[in-house]
């Protein structure tokens, strides 16, 4: 029986896993791989975010899921890039940016410039390391720069990820529901242990302005993966009328508390 992978606990295991994804793999890590090579002749691309955590937390093989890259560059760049290459199986998505479709994976690129965050004038670009500040969970804040084969994190990402402690970064937000989503799915897909202050008053105002049933849809309408139920949603909600909004909140240990029963 294969056993999961553990958590990679420091940036030198995470970096190797990260790096072999890229390096070495199947058929479908080819095709990934020959568009990366493709997008960086000439430019720096990042790996930005989910996929450099759930590698983190599931290992290689244990990673389905959508693939996130930063372009250092302008928008005009990128496009030349792609004409120049013929990369199909492309459509506008909703960061400004591209998505291609390679085999199991969306890849989803965009450049540095055009981050929500920034753009708004949420979180000033001063580097690339500025991007940790635009994220929603402090555990999407890790990238990786596929050419020089360098990973970077935030200071609280291998503490919380190891803590198993979802917390948030940067309350604003584009799609607040899908935030609210987000979190959901980290608390219960990911085996959280503790809700952060700022996640939890995330979700107490989000769940002021959404209904449980519109929480539903959404993420049913973003992942082919369903987590959430109302019970599940529930749950969270009847832990959070308890919550003192000075201290972080420990969920139970008792997994069968989380189970639709």
């Amino acid at each position: 029986m294969n056993r999961a992978p553990k958590i990679a606990k420091d940036k030198a295991a995470l970096r190797k896993r990260v790096a072999r994804f890229f390096e070495y793999g199947n058929s479908n890590r080819n095709e990934v791989r020959g568009l990366v090579e493709a997008l960086i002749s000439g430019y720096p691309v990042y790996v930005f975010g989910g996929m450099i955590r759930d590698i983190c937390l599931e290992g290689i093989q244990g990673f389905k899921s959508d693939i996130d890259l930063v372009f250092d560059s302008s928008k005009k760049e990128l496009e030349k890039i792609i004409a120049k290459y013929s990369i199909d199986n492309i459509t506008p998505n909703k960061f400004g940016g591209y998505r291609i479709r390679k085999n199991s994976w969306d890849v989803d690129i965009w450049c540095l410039e055009d981050t929500w965050a920034f753009r708004e004038g949420f979180v000033k670009n001063d580097n690339i390391e500025s991007l940790f500040e635009t994220t929603l969970l402090t555990w999407d804040a890790a990238i990786y720069d596929i050419e020089a084969r360098k990973l970077s994190v935030s200071p609280m990402f291998f503490e919380h990820l190891l803590k198993g402690k979802v917390d948030v970064v940067l309350s604003q937000n584009p799609n607040e529901i899908g935030a609210t989503v987000r979190i959901l799915r980290a608390i219960y897909a990911k085996n959280a242990r503790i809700i952060g202050l700022n996640a939890a008053n995330v979700l107490m105002k989000n769940f002021e302005r959404f209904g449980d049933l519109d929480i539903l849809e959404q993420e049913k309408s973003s992942y082919s993966n369903l987590v959430l139920t109302i019970s599940k949603i529930q749950k969270i909600k009847s832990l959070l009328r308890h919550f003192d909004q000075e201290n972080e909140l420990f969920l139970p240990t008792d997994q069968q508390y989380f189970l639709d029963i």
